[in-house]
């Protein structure tokens, strides 16, 4: 969205009532390009059986980065299994809760000074000692291919005793509401992100426009209105719409499940760094992250390899602002870093 305003293709709704505004996309300079539809934060997932067995409590509201390092500690030092990517997602997840950093600028289209900077660096550390690796998961034969596809197969399994992922995946699976699973596995218990009650969680996020050269506009801007003026059920019923949106079914708002995915969605915000990367290892693994993920798993320094994407998205950046077809390519190879 911000790409498009930009180059005068998105409307400024000039929306500026205070209570509105944690249901909005803006831009830098403060102009509001749309209104949020579909939220999908991360979350946390944990094996009840696992946990009990190493006499571990059980997650809740209140856990810190403290207690969530030595759970993961006690669970390595078990042979468990625990499941965190080397990701864009928990890259800037990490960086902006456990290291106070932030992995772009305010205007969402500067990277060096901050992608590579030493609370990035240390995020990607991190992300090292946890050690998620391929060869602790086995192939599958999904969709006539073999891959790795630990979520949420190898949670069913016992074989993750701690995941961090996002609830819903809305393209690539016929897999789409890990949460609707949980639902019905007593085993498989979800919770709120540690951190206790700081957390900034960066969500995949969509939103509904007005483009500037609609024929329609008083009409869009009565129904943006009709969506935000409900507040207090605003993230309620956005949360419904993203959940049917992946499993075409109602979601059970009295479970747990239910709960934690509603709290997280009140503290998202839009994920700054998208990539080429789907929720299928493989894609993990051959998106922009590639060269990031063989780093860390290589122990080579994370920093070098961070400049160097800051220098490369600070390029494309460069092109998408100055010529609007490069977005449009862009978006059409599914290939790049382009923005909510």
């Amino acid at each position: 969205m911000k790409i498009l305003f930009h180059h005068g293709m998105v409307e400024s709704l000039g929306i500026r009532e205070p209570e509105y505004q944690n249901y909005l996309i803006q831009s830098p300079d403060g102009s509001i390009l749309g209104v949020k539809t579909k939220i999908n934060p991360l979350v946390l997932y944990y094996n009840r059986e696992i946990f009990r067995q190493h006499g571990i409590d059980f997650p809740t509201d209140d856990w810190d980065w403290t207690q969530f390092e030595q759970v993961i500690t006690l669970l390595k030092d078990k042979g468990e299994n625990v499941y965190i990517l080397t990701s864009p997602h928990l890259l800037e997840w990490l960086t902006i809760n456990r290291y106070g950093g932030q992995v772009v600028d305010v205007s969402g289209m500067v990277f060096n000074g901050y992608l590579d900077s030493e609370e990035a660096v240390q995020a990607a550390e991190w992300l090292a000692w946890v050690n998620t690796q391929y060869k602790d998961y086995r192939l599958r034969l999904v969709g006539g291919n073999n891959v790795y596809w630990p979520m949420p197969y190898d949670l069913i399994e016992d074989n993750i005793a701690l995941a961090v992922d996002y609830p819903y995946y809305l393209q690539y699976s016929t897999i789409n509401s890990y949460v609707s699973i949980m639902e019905r596995n007593e085993r498989i218990g979800i919770a709120t992100l540690p951190g206790a009650y700081d957390v900034i969680n960066p969500a995949l996020i969509s939103g509904l426009a007005i483009h500037s050269g609609s024929k329609n506009k008083e009409a869009a801007m009565a129904l943006l209105r009709y969506l935000i003026e409900d507040s207090d059920d605003f993230y309620r019923d956005t949360v419904v719409q993203t959940h049917y949106g992946a499993v075409r079914e109602h979601p059970n708002e009295g479970s747990e499940e239910w709960s934690v995915v509603l709290k997280e969605a009140r503290r998202s915000y839009p994920l700054s760094l998208i990539m080429n990367e789907g929720h299928q290892w493989q894609i993990h693994s051959t998106g922009l992250m590639h060269k990031l993920y063989r780093a860390v798993e290589n122990s080579l320094p994370a920093k070098e390899v961070l400049q160097r994407y800051a220098e490369e998205f600070d390029q494309q950046f460069v092109e998408l602002r100055n010529d609007l077809e490069n977005y449009h390519t862009c978006l059409k190879q599914s290939i790049g870093i382009c923005q909510q």
